[in-house]
């Protein structure tokens, strides 16, 4: 997605004459680093949020890369469904993009799932 946005609307909205609405209702599905690759579009910022795992310990989510759109005026559209990478989007994009609306608060909570081997343990019975 942040491919084709960079493709497609970016050049569209250099001038800063016209917004952009982003509508993150009832998205869900995607790669965590993709939604990354789409705030990063507008806020440049070594903490865009970070994720705890076991034990406290915390790992940074940063948005390196210039925001070639940090200039333009920014509405975020979210709902009931939004949740996974678009509320990590739509949460980032509020806390360091500073949106000028932001149709509803969204806890900002992403979970990640990681796959890992496991044992299988039999029933002794």
């Amino acid at each position: 997605m942040a491919a084709a946005l960079e493709r497609d609307v970016v050049p569209a909205l250099r001038d800063g004459k016209a917004g952009l609405v982003l509508d993150l209702r009832d998205c869900q599905d995607g790669p965590i680093d993709e939604a990354v690759k789409v705030v990063n579009l507008f806020v440049k910022t070594a903490n865009a949020g970070s994720f705890e795992g076991r034990g406290g310990v915390k790992e940074t989510v940063s948005c390196p890369k210039e925001a070639v759109l940090r200039a333009i005026p920014l509405v975020v559209w979210t709902g009931a469904g939004t949740t996974g990478p678009a509320e990590l989007a739509a949460a980032s994009c509020r806390k360091c993009a500073k949106p000028r609306w932001s149709a509803s608060r969204r806890p900002g909570l992403v979970g990640r799932t990681t796959l890992s081997r496991s044992r299988t343990i039999r029933p002794s019975c």
